[in-house]
């Protein structure tokens, strides 16, 4: 009995699907048909795509709409056509991708370069506002191609290093503080982002406005897939907590990770990005202010 309930629980969790909302792995995407340069689909390209979005739901820190789903999701007039970018969806497809939670759409142009004997395999993450997120090129022995293992362990690697480049984007080093973002989630209308700040220079004040009138408008925001300029209405650095029209400040100790929060009200529904937040700031040893600014963060469900 212990036995099939095991398998059992095995196999929802293999089958609840990108629509029940992995939120625990990270960014919803979803992997287009790769087409070649002059924006044709063939069997290579095919094969190309099969085993990076094989690789992606293995290796990568990604939920992935599968390919299964495609027919589902793009109208007809897409399904037929190579698209490289999103300027190439039909508003009906980009609609339908939107509804999936879908965050960012995945391309990639494989190049057969004759002469050098080589593919040129580009892989691009870009966001419903047309911002490349992500792009990472790689060369494949065109003598290889008909290896499945080659393939296979070619885009396993790729992925790998695109899992390493998303991860730097976590995290944003200004005038010695190190902002490290931890997740960003939503509650109804509000974004809640949480991030760690280390202090790597001696004990200092660091002061985070939220919308400081009395310092010439300063403040934190965010902005949305539709441009849309959020001002944070909560912000909170270790103990001390600030709402509406002012600032916090805090000493930060060297060396001792510190948890800042700021939540984002009224914050559009239908977004699943946060396109970029610009978290404004004020250190005391050297009386500077600064900006620390992220892209392209995907808010949890």
């Amino acid at each position: 009995m212990k036995n099939a309930l095991h398998l059992l629980v095995n196999f929802v969790l293999l089958t609840s699907g990108f629509a029940l909302g992995q939120s625990a792995k990270g960014l919803n995407v979803y992997v287009m048909d790769f087409t070649t340069r002059d924006r044709l689909k063939n069997d290579i390209a095919t094969k190309f795509r099969y085993d990076f979005e094989e690789s992606l739901i293995q290796y990568g820190n990604y939920n992935v709409l599968e390919s299964r789903d495609y027919d589902r999701i793009l109208s007809e007039l897409d399904r037929e056509k190579g698209i490289a970018d999103v300027n190439g969806l039909s508003t009906a497809s980009l609609d339908s991708l939107k509804a999936k939670q879908v965050q960012q759409l995945v391309f990639g142009e494989v190049f057969d370069d004759v002469e050098s004997g080589q593919f040129n395999i580009t892989i691009t993450f870009q966001a419903f506002d047309r911002t490349k997120v992500l792009v990472k090129s790689i060369l494949f022995p065109r003598g290889l191609v008909n290896d499945a293992r080659s393939r296979k362990d070619a885009m396993a690697n790729l992925v790998k290093e695109l899992k390493s480049k998303t991860a730097s984007t976590k995290r944003a080093e200004s005038n010695g503080f190190i902002f490290e973002l931890q997740e960003c989630t939503r509650s109804e209308r509000t974004a809640s982002c949480k991030f760690l700040i280390t202090n790597n220079d001696e004990d200092r004040l660091l002061r985070i406005y939220l919308l400081e009138r009395a310092y010439g408008g300063r403040s934190t925001k965010a902005y949305d897939e539709f441009s849309n300029e959020v001002i944070a209405s909560r912000i909170q650095l270790a103990n001390k907590t600030v709402i509406n029209d002012q600032a916090i400040e805090s000493l930060i100790i060297s060396g001792r990770p510190v948890e800042f929060i700021v939540n984002f009200d009224s914050f559009p529904s239908k977004a699943t990005t946060i396109v970029r937040i610009d978290i404004m700031c004020w250190e005391g040893e050297h009386d500077v202010t600064f900006t620390v600014k992220f892209r392209n963060v995907p808010i949890e469900q």
